[in-house]
């Protein structure tokens, strides 16, 4: 099956975890109240010819805040695929407002999940912590599906809701 890899994303951080209504629509061009109160703005963040991207720039160590990347996932048709996020932090994701329900393979492995992708865009929002000790926060982000998806940082207007200031 083909392997699609996330290589960019419109991302925030630091900023509280109920700064972000994750089962709303994201409005990347608004604001976010970020955890030491002041406004941040959502950002492009590329990802390296491996497909990591590190959200550790995000944030402050020691914080309590998270960082939110999105991807504006294309599919063709509707399909079942499975979602991949290999990250050593406690990941938590959400497509188009919806919870996916994560499970991490072998204890230390990437966690995954089953998901429906509607035809056409839909939207993927990710939670990440801070890491306790200010180090990396890498993660890969990968769909796996019978027929390959496209996807973008949210400029082909990608909108939702976030809590800002």
């Amino acid at each position: 099956q083909p392997v699609s890899i996330v290589g960019q994303y419109r991302a925030v951080g630091p900023v509280a975890t109920s700064a972000v209504d994750p089962t709303a629509r994201i409005d990347l061009d608004a604001e976010v109240a970020g955890d030491a109160g002041r406004a941040l703005a959502w950002r492009r963040i590329n990802a390296d010819a491996e497909g990591l991207v590190d959200l550790g720039a995000l944030l402050s160590p020691g914080s309590s805040g998270v960082a939110y990347a999105v991807a504006a996932i294309d599919s063709e048709t509707g399909q079942e695929a499975r979602l991949v996020l290999d990250t050593p932090g406690a990941v938590a994701a959400w497509l188009d407002g919806k919870p996916v329900p994560l499970a991490r393979s072998k204890g230390t492995g990437p966690f995954s999940s089953r998901i429906e992708l509607p035809q056409g865009p839909s939207t993927l929002l990710i939670r990440m912590p801070a890491a306790g000790n200010g180090s990396a926060v890498p993660l890969v982000t990968t769909i796996v599906a019978p027929r390959a998806v496209g996807f973008s940082a949210g400029e082909s207007g990608l909108s939702a809701a976030v809590g800002t200031k």
